[in-house]
Protein backbone atom coordinates (compact mmCIF):
# COMPACT_ATOMS: atom_id res chain seq x y z
CA UNK A 1 0.00 0.00 0.00
CA UNK A 2 1.07 3.51 -0.74
CA UNK A 3 -1.66 5.83 0.61
CA UNK A 4 -4.78 5.35 -1.51
CA UNK A 5 -2.79 3.25 -4.00
CA UNK A 6 -1.87 -0.40 -4.32
CA UNK A 7 1.63 -1.27 -5.48
CA UNK A 8 1.63 -4.51 -7.46
CA UNK A 9 4.99 -6.18 -8.08
CA UNK A 10 4.79 -8.75 -10.86
CA UNK A 11 6.62 -10.63 -13.59
CA UNK A 12 5.14 -12.13 -16.76
CA UNK A 13 1.57 -11.47 -15.70
CA UNK A 14 -1.15 -10.13 -18.01
CA UNK A 15 -3.65 -8.96 -15.38
CA UNK A 16 -4.70 -9.02 -11.75
CA UNK A 17 -8.09 -9.06 -10.13
CA UNK A 18 -8.52 -6.71 -7.19
CA UNK A 19 -11.37 -7.51 -4.81
CA UNK A 20 -12.58 -5.08 -2.14
CA UNK A 21 -14.38 -6.35 0.96
CA UNK A 22 -15.92 -3.44 2.88
CA UNK A 23 -15.68 -3.98 6.64
CA UNK A 24 -17.17 -2.49 9.80
CA UNK A 25 -13.87 -2.21 11.60
CA UNK A 26 -15.19 -2.03 15.18
CA UNK A 27 -17.47 -5.06 14.74
CA UNK A 28 -14.71 -7.05 13.03
CA UNK A 29 -12.21 -6.05 15.72
CA UNK A 30 -14.58 -7.13 18.50
CA UNK A 31 -15.02 -10.54 16.85
CA UNK A 32 -11.43 -11.06 15.71
CA UNK A 33 -9.08 -8.52 17.33
CA UNK A 34 -5.89 -9.94 15.84
CA UNK A 35 -7.31 -9.87 12.30
CA UNK A 36 -4.19 -8.23 10.86
CA UNK A 37 -2.54 -11.66 11.04
CA UNK A 38 -5.40 -13.66 9.51
CA UNK A 39 -6.86 -12.20 6.33
CA UNK A 40 -7.70 -15.50 4.59
CA UNK A 41 -11.14 -15.84 6.20
CA UNK A 42 -12.61 -13.43 3.64
CA UNK A 43 -12.20 -16.01 0.86
CA UNK A 44 -15.69 -17.38 1.49
CA UNK A 45 -17.65 -14.17 0.80
CA UNK A 46 -18.28 -12.15 -2.33
CA UNK A 47 -16.41 -8.84 -2.64
CA UNK A 48 -18.32 -5.55 -2.58
CA UNK A 49 -16.28 -4.30 -5.54
CA UNK A 50 -13.98 -6.00 -8.01
CA UNK A 51 -11.68 -4.67 -10.74
CA UNK A 52 -9.56 -6.35 -13.40
CA UNK A 53 -6.35 -4.43 -14.04
CA UNK A 54 -4.35 -5.10 -17.19
CA UNK A 55 -0.58 -5.41 -16.85
CA UNK A 56 2.13 -5.40 -19.48
CA UNK A 57 3.60 -8.90 -19.25
CA UNK A 58 6.37 -8.00 -21.71
CA UNK A 59 7.47 -4.87 -19.87
CA UNK A 60 10.78 -4.63 -18.07
CA UNK A 61 8.89 -2.78 -15.34
CA UNK A 62 7.92 -5.19 -12.58
CA UNK A 63 5.85 -2.80 -10.52
CA UNK A 64 2.60 -0.93 -11.13
CA UNK A 65 0.81 1.61 -8.94
CA UNK A 66 -2.96 1.13 -9.01
CA UNK A 67 -5.53 3.55 -7.59
CA UNK A 68 -7.91 2.04 -5.06
CA UNK A 69 -11.43 1.69 -6.44
CA UNK A 70 -13.24 5.04 -6.09
CA UNK A 71 -16.23 3.39 -4.35
CA UNK A 72 -14.03 1.51 -1.87
CA UNK A 73 -11.68 4.43 -1.10
CA UNK A 74 -13.93 6.22 1.46
CA UNK A 75 -14.39 2.98 3.44
CA UNK A 76 -12.33 0.50 5.44
CA UNK A 77 -11.60 -2.55 3.31
CA UNK A 78 -9.76 -5.80 3.08
CA UNK A 79 -8.20 -5.80 -0.38
CA UNK A 80 -7.36 -9.02 -2.17
CA UNK A 81 -5.02 -8.85 -5.16
CA UNK A 82 -4.83 -12.05 -7.17
CA UNK A 83 -3.72 -13.11 -10.59
CA UNK A 84 -6.59 -13.84 -12.93
CA UNK A 85 -5.72 -17.54 -12.95
CA UNK A 86 -6.47 -17.61 -9.18
CA UNK A 87 -3.11 -19.16 -8.45
CA UNK A 88 -1.61 -16.50 -6.19
CA UNK A 89 -3.19 -13.89 -3.99
CA UNK A 90 -2.16 -11.30 -1.44
CA UNK A 91 -4.46 -9.69 1.11
CA UNK A 92 -3.99 -6.37 2.86
CA UNK A 93 -6.05 -3.91 4.84
CA UNK A 94 -6.86 -0.39 3.77
CA UNK A 95 -8.02 1.94 6.54
CA UNK A 96 -9.61 5.19 5.38
CA UNK A 97 -8.12 7.04 8.30
CA UNK A 98 -6.54 10.43 8.89
CA UNK A 99 -5.54 9.58 12.46
CA UNK A 100 -1.85 9.42 13.28
CA UNK A 101 -0.69 7.41 16.26
CA UNK A 102 2.47 7.09 18.30
CA UNK A 103 2.87 3.96 20.44
CA UNK A 104 5.05 4.09 23.54
CA UNK A 105 5.43 0.35 24.11
CA UNK A 106 7.84 0.78 27.02
CA UNK A 107 5.12 2.52 29.11
CA UNK A 108 1.96 1.15 27.46
CA UNK A 109 0.63 4.47 26.10
CA UNK A 110 -0.62 5.65 22.74
CA UNK A 111 -0.90 9.22 21.46
CA UNK A 112 -3.53 10.05 18.82
CA UNK A 113 -3.23 13.18 16.69
CA UNK A 114 -3.75 14.77 13.30
CA UNK A 115 -0.60 15.80 11.46
CA UNK A 116 -0.43 18.77 9.13
CA UNK A 117 2.26 18.03 6.54
CA UNK A 118 2.42 21.66 5.40
CA UNK A 119 3.04 23.29 8.78
CA UNK A 120 4.72 20.21 10.27
CA UNK A 121 2.46 20.47 13.34
CA UNK A 122 0.47 17.91 15.29
CA UNK A 123 -2.96 18.44 16.84
CA UNK A 124 -3.70 16.13 19.77
CA UNK A 125 -7.18 14.62 19.62
CA UNK A 126 -9.27 14.49 22.78
CA UNK A 127 -12.01 11.89 23.18
CA UNK A 128 -10.88 9.36 20.57
CA UNK A 129 -12.24 5.90 21.39
CA UNK A 130 -9.61 3.21 22.05
CA UNK A 131 -10.48 -0.47 22.53
CA UNK A 132 -7.84 -3.00 23.57
CA UNK A 133 -7.74 -6.78 23.39
CA UNK A 134 -4.95 -8.95 24.75
CA UNK A 135 -3.53 -12.18 23.43
CA UNK A 136 -2.44 -14.04 26.52
CA UNK A 137 0.58 -16.34 26.75
CA UNK A 138 -1.91 -19.23 27.08
CA UNK A 139 -3.08 -18.43 23.52
CA UNK A 140 -6.50 -17.05 24.45
CA UNK A 141 -7.70 -13.64 23.28
CA UNK A 142 -9.79 -11.45 25.53
CA UNK A 143 -11.06 -7.92 26.00
CA UNK A 144 -8.55 -5.95 28.08
CA UNK A 145 -9.86 -2.37 28.41
CA UNK A 146 -11.36 0.55 26.56
CA UNK A 147 -11.72 4.29 27.00
CA UNK A 148 -11.02 7.66 25.44
CA UNK A 149 -7.91 9.74 24.90
CA UNK A 150 -7.31 12.46 27.47
CA UNK A 151 -6.75 16.21 26.99
CA UNK A 152 -3.26 15.48 25.65
CA UNK A 153 -4.57 12.91 23.15
CA UNK A 154 -3.07 10.06 25.19
CA UNK A 155 -4.51 6.74 26.33
CA UNK A 156 -2.89 4.27 28.75
CA UNK A 157 -3.70 0.92 27.16
CA UNK A 158 -1.66 -1.34 29.46
CA UNK A 159 -2.57 -0.38 33.05
CA UNK A 160 -5.57 -1.99 34.71
CA UNK A 161 -6.44 -2.56 38.35
CA UNK A 162 -5.75 -6.31 38.33
CA UNK A 163 -2.35 -7.91 37.75
CA UNK A 164 -2.99 -9.30 34.26
CA UNK A 165 -0.20 -7.58 32.33
CA UNK A 166 2.38 -10.27 33.12
CA UNK A 167 0.22 -12.79 31.21
CA UNK A 168 -0.07 -10.67 28.05
CA UNK A 169 1.87 -11.71 24.96
CA UNK A 170 0.51 -9.04 22.60
CA UNK A 171 -2.06 -6.24 22.38
CA UNK A 172 -4.45 -5.42 19.54
CA UNK A 173 -5.65 -1.80 19.67
CA UNK A 174 -8.56 -0.23 17.81
CA UNK A 175 -8.39 3.56 17.52
CA UNK A 176 -11.67 5.07 16.31
CA UNK A 177 -12.91 8.60 15.62
CA UNK A 178 -16.29 9.25 14.01
CA UNK A 179 -14.91 11.92 11.65
CA UNK A 180 -11.26 11.01 11.12
CA UNK A 181 -11.61 7.22 10.74
CA UNK A 182 -10.38 4.07 12.43
CA UNK A 183 -7.33 1.85 12.43
CA UNK A 184 -5.98 -1.25 14.15
CA UNK A 185 -2.51 -1.53 15.66
CA UNK A 186 -0.69 -4.39 17.34
CA UNK A 187 2.12 -4.17 19.85
CA UNK A 188 3.95 -6.00 22.60
CA UNK A 189 3.23 -5.27 26.27
CA UNK A 190 5.62 -3.07 28.26
CA UNK A 191 8.30 -5.10 30.00
CA UNK A 192 8.91 -2.89 33.02
CA UNK A 193 5.46 -1.95 34.38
Amino acid sequence: MDGPNIVVNYRKLDSVQINYFVIDLEVLFSLKPFILQDTKQFDIIEPNYSDIVKLDSESTETSKIIDINKFARPQNCLIEVKNTNNQLSENLFYFNCLLQTQLYENIGNIDVFLADPVSQTKTCLVGVYVKVFAKLKSGTEEFYKDGYTDIAGRFDYASISVDKLKHVEKFAILVSHEVHGSKILECKPPLNL
